[in-house]
């Protein structure tokens, strides 16, 4: 005997359920510590065709990028390290 296909529930969409995907340009990339003020890393103009940030890490002990609040002077950090066993 064939089984009953159970009706398939569409919720109803709002307006409130789609996100909408905003491009800037200009533009600029931030970092941010905590809740405090972002501060840029890097920027581009409306003439510029950059549309993105590519963040490339090697792996070595000399690969790291630093971003430092000069404000407070705190800092993080993204780097390369020996895989932990």
């Amino acid at each position: 005997m064939a089984r009953k296909k159970k009706p398939q529930i569409v919720p109803d969409v709002t307006s409130e359920m789609i996100d909408v995907i905003q491009e800037f340009n200009p533009c600029e990339w931030v970092v941010q510590f905590d809740n405090d003020e972002p501060v840029v890393f890097t920027e581009n103009d409306e003439n510029s065709t950059n549309k993105q940030v590519v963040i490339t890490l090697g792996n070595n002990s000399n690969s790291f990028i630093k971003f430092t609040d000069p404000n407070t002077g705190k800092f993080f950090k993204l780097y390369a390290r020996q895989k932990q066993v």
